[in-house]
């Protein structure tokens, strides 16, 4: 939510084939790459905590695109000596290209297994081979990683960025590209949406209720004979969100994943993979660590995957999924201990959702600084579109980096004053790809002033970080012994809040009232302790900039503390007293998420195109617990 979230569940589907013994008969002889460094390492860990350090206040894709966007500064690009992935693509058709061009009927995997499919198989082999013995007699490559023959005629080779630029040069090869780092998916905390009146067709847990969905004939669509792909970081596969079985026909069976297991990428990344390794249940009928090249998909430090694949297709007591008939197809493509995602094994991972023959299939990844080169971005784009031009959509995350004029004097978004925005991240900015944004999956709370001031808050963060609850603090709420409405006196302290700003005021002059505090000088934490030492009841911090406040209270000793806007604050202090009203009825939205990412692109097009519920979700996260996050 990942800093993913959660774009999912239009139907796709994308087949791929994979050659059965190209990379492990050309492996053999090749000989083995050079992995010495190329700098010291100590220097490189310095660089690296000074970067993190001074980019404190970035989010994760920002701080490893700084990182990245560094390295190559300093050292002039990349060296002729550091060791590389690159894929490099043939000038043959892909089964997908002929596909589309001889407009075969049937589906892709159908065309992946015709007679003509196996014989134009048999074509790529034989020419990736020959490629393959040539850049191995030459010293170029150490070793195959992958092979590709349906989304791409291509290869995955380890070399040096030296050999790669020779690589580019020779006639029988088509493109060559640098194998990027797709960030992880990162989720943000949410506020706890218990008891929140149920918002424009969704579940109490924020979750899209998709009951309203009918056919022509008026039957549900539950995801009835379908199967998503999820690409993602991780999956508790024994919560109890997972242990429905999918009504009605299965997409995906015990005997197909039997004839297909042979040619996928994972079978060649393990070579003792049986059925029941990668056949978890029905209703997950393939799992596999494409990262780690093991059938562990267990996550070692992420809630994302987990999280994202029970909006998709769990049931449970807790959680309704979107489509909870749907089939889910398991694919970690992210390593343990925070690494980033490797373009091979993505593309690895698609190849064997497509032989599956899946619907959907949903990527909550991205780079916020996208490829190294132009040119990598226009052949990983060709990928793309023809997914895209087979009648596949490909659904991705739009990124969780904030508009660029987040925190700005103009407020947190961008305006037609300042309208470049160009946070959104790759793949999702590709043509082929669909980027989904966010939108809270529950309303957001008000507060009335002087009966007719409208003042929306953000709430602080306690010592943890997690959000603190103003109405509930103030016993407001529709819980057992809490009110719907409460109306407080406010007053209006001078300066900005410190000690001797309350010196004016007598004895329990504050005691029950609400303390009107100016941002500046001192700390959040000290002018809710200032307030609370006076007597007040809570406290309302104003900003002294535009844009809004994002404050951590610390102890948790505070009184019920918000912050407002510096347009809305000005307009409450100029009175010394009057009175703030808290009503839970008064909610609206939902609203776009702040953190989601939009365009334009570098070509001046729009992303993303739709957006889905991903703001204050609550879902399944491994150890079978549940939590509520956004991304």
């Amino acid at each position: 939510m990942s800093k993913r979230l959660i774009s999912m569940l239009l139907i796709v589907a994308m087949l791929c084939s994979i050659l059965l013994t190209s990379c492990d008969v050309l492996k053999s002889d090749l000989p083995s790459a050079d992995k010495s460094p190329t700098a010291d390492k100590s220097d490189n860990d310095a660089q690296t905590l000074r970067i993190l350090k001074s980019d404190a206040k970035l989010t994760q894709e920002q701080q490893l695109s700084r990182i990245k966007a560094e390295y190559l500064i300093a050292n002039g690009g990349y060296s002729d000596s550091d060791p590389i992935v690159a894929i490099i693509t043939l000038p043959g058709d892909s089964l997908m290209d002929r596909f589309i061009s001889t407009n075969a009927l049937g589906s892709v995997s159908d065309y992946v297994y015709s007679e003509e499919g196996r014989a134009v198989q048999d074509a790529i082999f034989d020419e990736q081979r020959a490629l393959v013995d040539e850049l191995g007699a030459k010293g170029l490559i150490s070793d195959v990683v992958y092979s590709y023959s349906t989304i791409m005629n291509g290869i995955a080779v380890n070399t040096t960025y030296g050999d790669f630029k020779k690589i580019s040069e020779m006639n029988n090869v088509s493109l060559t590209i640098l194998s990027d780092t797709f960030n992880r998916p990162e989720a943000i905390e949410g506020t706890d949406a218990s008891g929140i009146v149920n918002p424009v067709d969704v579940y109490p847990t924020g979750i899209f209720n998709s009951s309203s969905a009918v056919s022509a004939s008026g039957e549900r669509f539950t995801g009835k004979h379908t199967a998503v792909a999820v690409l993602d970081s991780g999956f508790d596969c024994e919560h109890t969100v997972f242990q429905n079985k999918p009504a009605g026909e299965l997409l995906i069976t015990q005997q197909l994943v039997s004839s297909v297991l042979a040619n996928t990428n994972a079978l060649k990344l393990d070579k003792s993979l049986e059925l029941m390794d990668v056949y978890y249940s029905d209703k997950i009928p393939f799992v596999f660590d494409y990262a780690d090249k093991d059938k562990n998909v267990n996550p070692y430090d992420s809630e994302h995957g987990t999280h994202v694949a029970g909006i998709i297709g769990g049931l449970d007591d807790t959680i309704t999924g979107i489509a909870v008939d749907t089939q889910l197809v398991l694919m970690k493509v992210f390593p343990d201990l925070d690494e980033g995602g490797k373009t091979e094994d993505i593309l690895a991972a698609l190849e064997d959702a497509v032989l599956l023959g899946v619907d959907a299939i949903n990527m909550s990844l991205g780079s916020s600084c996208g490829f190294s080169r132009e040119a990598d971005s226009d052949a990983i784009n060709a990928v793309y579109d023809k997914i895209n031009e087979s009648g596949i959509s490909l659904i991705t995350a739009a990124s969780n980096s904030y508009s660029s004029a987040y925190g700005g004097e103009g407020g947190n978004t961008n305006k037609v004053t300042n309208p470049d925005s160009a946070t959104v991240g790759s793949p999702s900015t590709y043509p082929g790809a669909l980027s989904v944004a966010s939108i809270s999956g529950t309303k957001s709370k008000y507060i009335v002033a002087n009966d007719s001031q409208i003042i929306f808050f953000t709430e602080s963060n306690d010592i943890s970080g997690d959000p603190n609850d103003f109405f509930g603090e103030l016993n407001v709420g529709n819980g057992d012994g809490q009110v719907q409405s409460m109306t407080f006196e406010y007053v209006t302290i001078p300066g900005v809040g410190m000690k001797a700003n309350y010196a004016a005021f007598s004895k329990d002059e504050l005691k029950g009232k609400i303390a009107l505090v100016r941002r500046g000088e001192n700390t959040f934490e000290d002018k809710a302790l200032q307030a609370k030492l006076a007597g007040a009841a809570a406290c309302i911090i104003y900003n002294n900039v535009e844009g809004d406040i994002l404050m951590s209270m610390g102890k948790s000793d505070h009184i019920p503390t918000i912050s407002i806007s510096k347009e809305d604050g000005e307009v409450l202090s100029k009175t010394p007293r009057g009175k703030i009203t808290l009503t839970f009825q008064n909610q609206a939205g939902p609203f776009m998420s702040d953190f989601s990412s939009w365009g334009p692109t570098p070509d001046l097009k729009l992303k993303p195109e739709i957006t889905a519920h991903g703001g204050n979700i609550l879902s399944s996260v491994p150890g079978g617990g549940y939590d509520e996050l956004s991304g």
